[in-house]
């Protein structure tokens, strides 16, 4: 990372930066792994290059940038060597890096892991994922959920946010985002609105797809968790059946009540939802 042994930096990392580049892409295979912000330089040693700590990083974060405040650089390659670890290659810059040294006794590195990164752009925010391509999954996602539980440190995703385009999810203006605000999208949803102000994804069209941006991308949250203290357990479940909404016919349900699914209703099939995705925890 950082271009060993070509310096590009000194000839473009300033132009990157004046040009308010957001994301570099570098071709490697040996890890997964990308930098914090890369917000300036320095020369402290006059020798024309720009060493390792001569790096200028916004480390506030590991996992979630502001856009504007430098550009971070991603590999895209296929992984391998432990470049967090790596007594060889030491980065203080790096904000994350995945996929272990795997050798046979050798001192090559071999893959760990093969996959690819994937990007996705809205005009909210900029997501990198590293894709297993043995699981399909993101690497480190250990349920398979596509979203960053608690104690998967691995979980290899970051995103790069515009915070001028914020999008406001308090949808029934109490000054508070919490489980009234899902339960105001569903109701919009099932009547069909159109209004942008539930339009969150900004595709034109007010759907689940909605629904999900808010609980995945907005939110951070995963259906079962009834209570948003950030995981599905037993907790979650003793609320919402003592709300007595479980397949009632005559009173409708929100997030609170066991509706997981966004059909007004808490019913088997939320169960089924949950439980598929392995969300529980004992």
């Amino acid at each position: 990372i950082f271009g060993y042994g070509t310096h590009y930096l000194e000839t473009i990392g300033e132009v990157l930066i004046e040009q308010n580049v957001d994301l570099v892409l570098v071709g490697d295979s040996h890890a997964y792994a990308w930098s914090y912000p890369v917000t300036g330089f320095g020369d402290n040693n006059a020798d024309g290059k720009i060493n390792l700590d001569e790096i200028q990083v916004d480390s506030t974060s590991d996992f979630e940038f502001v856009k504007g405040d430098g550009f971070v650089q991603t590999i895209v390659g296929v992984a391998g060597r432990n470049l967090r670890d790596d007594i060889t290659y030491p980065h203080p810059a790096l904000a994350s890096t995945y996929s272990t040294v795997a050798s046979n006794g050798t001192n090559r590195a071999f893959p760990s892991e093969f996959g690819f990164a994937q990007i996705h752009v809205s005009d909210q925010e900029l997501v990198v994922q590293y894709i297993s391509a043995e699981s399909g999954n993101i690497v480190g996602d250990t349920n398979g959920n596509g979203i960053r539980d608690a104690g998967e440190n691995a979980f290899a995703e970051f995103r790069i946010v515009d915070p001028s385009t914020s999008i406001n999810i308090d949808l029934n203006d109490d000054g508070v985002v919490d489980a009234l605000d899902i339960d105001a999208l569903c109701v919009a949803i099932m009547q069909g609105q159109h209004e942008d102000a539930v339009d969150l994804n900004r595709d034109g069209e007010v759907n689940k797809d909605d629904y999900h941006f808010m609980l995945n991308d907005l939110m951070k949250i995963q259906p079962g968790d009834a209570n948003l203290d950030g995981v599905f357990n037993s907790a979650d479940l003793v609320l919402v059946f003592q709300a007595g909404r479980f397949e009632n016919d005559f009173l409708s349900a929100g997030w609170q009540q066991g509706d997981w699914n966004c059909d007004g209703k808490f019913g088997s099939s939320d169960l089924v939802l949950v439980f598929a995705l392995g969300l529980y925890q004992p």
